[in-house]
C-alpha cells in the first residue's frame, strides 16, 4: 500500500502524466521537487514539475502539487467573490428598473387585452380623489369604484352597457349609457353597496351624443333592502322631476336610506332611437346642508 494512502481513502486515479527513469542517470534527475530522496514518477499537471505520487493531490484540476492547488483554489475564491460582487452591484439597478417597468407594461398591456382600460380607472381613481377632498358635494356611493352597480332592464345598445352608468367617466373617449329604443316608460336600477342614507341624485349628460336623446322626465323610487327586478312591491315613491337638457341636473329628494334606487324613465328630449345618460350619481347629504 501506497505511505501517503489511509485505510478508507479511496485510490488515486491513474496519472496523467506519468514518466518512467529508463537509466542511472536519468533516476538521478528525476527526483521529487518536495522529497528529493524519491523518484519523480510524474508531472504536476499545472505547474509541469517532477513529483513522486505522495506529494500531488488527485483534483478536479487533475493531479497538482501542493502550491498549484493554493494558487487554484484562491483564484476559484477570487472568481466567487468577483462574481458576488457583479451579481449585487448597484451597477444592476438601472437594469432592474428597466426591467421592472417593461414588466409593469406587459401587466397593463394584458389587462387592456382583456377588456380593461387603464385610462378610464385612472381618471375614476382622480375624480374619486378629489370628490373625497370635496366634503360639500356629498358621499358618492353609487359609483363602481366604491362597489356600486347599475342594470338595465329593458337592455341597452351594443358597446354602450348599463356599467357606463356608474363607471365615474363621462368623457368624450369613454361611452355613455344608451337605451335598446325609445320606447317609455323603462327603468335603470343603481344599487350600492350597502344600505345608506342618500339626498341627491345626478344625472351627468354624455358630451358626444346628441342632446335630444338626454332624459327629460324621470320619476324616482327607491328601495331599502329588496332588488325591485325581483320583487318590485318594496319600491318607495320619491318623486317626479322634469330635467333641463344641460351637461348636468341635480334631482333633490329627502334623505333616505336605502340601498337600491330606481329610475323610471318617462321622455327624452324628443330623440326617436333612444335615451342616454353619461353618469349617473347618487350622493349622500353635504356637510354644509342642514
Amino acid at each position: 500500500m501506497s505511505p501517503a494512502m489511509r485505510v478508507g481513502e479511496p485510490a488515486k486515479r491513474p496519472p496523467s502524466r506519468r514518466i518512467f527513469a529508463e537509466s542511472a542517470r536519468e533516476l538521478a534527475l528525476y527526483r521529487c521537487t518536495v522529497y528529493p530522496t524519491r523518484v519523480a514518477t510524474q508531472r504536476c499537471d499545472h505547474c509541469a514539475r517532477l513529483f513522486c505520487d505522495e506529494a500531488l493531490n488527485d483534483t478536479d484540476w487533475g493531479y497538482v502539487c501542493e502550491v498549484c492547488q493554493g494558487q487554484l483554489e484562491r483564484r476559484l475564491e477570487l472568481d466567487r467573490t468577483a462574481l458576488r460582487r457583479n451579481v449585487f452591484s448597484w451597477n444592476w439597478l438601472p437594469v432592474g428598473i428597466v426591467l421592472g417597468l417593461s414588466l409593469l407594461m406587459a401587466v397593463q398591456l394584458f389587462i387592456v387585452s382583456n377588456g380593461a382600460d387603464l385610462r378610464g380607472d385612472l381618471a375614476v381613481k382622480m375624480r374619486l380623489l378629489f370628490d373625497g377632498a370635496d366634503r360639500s358635494r356629498g358621499a358618492l356611493v353609487s359609483a363602481s369604484a366604491v362597489g356600486g352597480r347599475a342594470y338595465a332592464p329593458a337592455g341597452a345598445q351594443e358597446g354602450y352597457g348599463a356599467e357606463a352608468l356608474v363607471d365615474g367617466l363621462v368623457e368624450a373617449d369613454f361611452p355613455a349609457w344608451r337605451s335598446a329604443n325609445a320606447v317609455f316608460p323603462q327603468d335603470v336600477v343603481l344599487k350600492m353597496n350597502l344600505r345608506t342614507p342618500i339626498a341627491t341624485i345626478d344625472i351627468l349628460n354624455h358630451p358626444g351624443e346628441p342632446p335630444a336623446s338626454y332624459l327629460r322626465r324621470v320619476q324616482v323610487f327607491t328601495s331599502r333592502e329588496v332588488d325591485p327586478r325581483e320583487d318590485p312591491s318594496g319600491l318607495k315613491f320619491i318623486r317626479q322631476a322634469e330635467l333641463d337638457q344641460t351637461p348636468s341636473v341635480r334631482i333633490e329628494i329627502p334623505t333616505e336610506v336605502t340601498r337600491y334606487v330606481l329610475l323610471r324613465l318617462l321622455a327624452n328630449g324628443g330623440h326617436e332611437g333612444y335615451v342616454s345618460i353619461g353618469e349617473v350619481e347618487v350622493r349622500s347629504r353635504a356637510e354644509n346642508d342642514g
